[in-house]
């Protein structure tokens, strides 16, 4: 996992977004096959989880065994959130249990939202 985890990300609003997540150690890959990966959008770092604006929960991977996943928004996801800057956090937990199990904050940072550009 990256040692400074702090990276701002922007998307526009009615536009998918697709975000590609790597899992590495020491460049080797980590197998995430029981990996669940959570987003949350909020408008400030301080607010409670349950008072995101928005949260995505991910369980199936693009290829778990090479340590691959990705955070994918539709249009219908970008478009409730409104033009401006948020505080988001992509966290994982490894499916463990007990002093066996794995977690953390593997990006957080701020989201900014534009207005998607019209050409002609």
């Amino acid at each position: 996992m990256p040692c400074d985890n702090h990276v701002d990300l922007t998307l526009y609003k009615n536009k998918t977004k697709r975000w590609e997540l790597v899992f590495e150690k020491d460049s080797a890959a980590i197998d995430i096959t029981d990996y669940t990966i959570y987003l949350t959008v909020k408008t400030k770092k301080s607010d409670a989880d349950a008072s995101a604006v928005l949260s995505k929960t991910i369980t199936t991977h693009t290829a778990p065994t090479s340590g691959k996943s990705e955070i994918a928004l539709t249009k219908a996801e970008t478009n409730t959130l409104d033009i401006g800057n948020y505080w988001y956090s992509i966290d994982y937990n490894d499916g463990e249990s007990g002093t066996d199990l794995d977690e953390g904050v593997l990006m957080e940072g701020k989201l900014t939202v534009e207005r998607p550009t019209r050409i002609g």
